[in-house]
């Protein structure tokens, strides 16, 4: 019954997951590129991600998490990802 609920394809995950994009996509559309930008997280196994990072430090934490690559490339236009990426 728990996997129902907290599995990966469960609608509190999907919601949970959908929440983070839209913040995120709210955080780069506000902030980037002078206080966050994207950067591939080349660390990273599996699925290509890029890593969200700021430019100065929020408490101890450098990241606002990851955001898979294709979900960069169906919600930013390539004129935006551009200006997403520290370059």
């Amino acid at each position: 019954m728990a996997t129902a609920i907290f599995g990966q394809d469960s609608p509190l995950s999907i919601s949970s997951r959908d929440l983070k994009t839209c913040l995120q996509v709210r955080l780069l559309r506000s902030y980037a590129p002078k206080q966050v930008y994207l950067i591939e997280d080349k660390e990273s196994e599996g699925e290509p991600l890029y890593s969200l990072r700021l430019r100065e430090p929020i408490g101890n934490r450098l990241y606002a998490e990851h955001l898979p690559m294709r979900v960069a490339q169906e919600v930013f236009a390539d004129k935006e990802l551009q200006q997403f990426k520290n370059i």
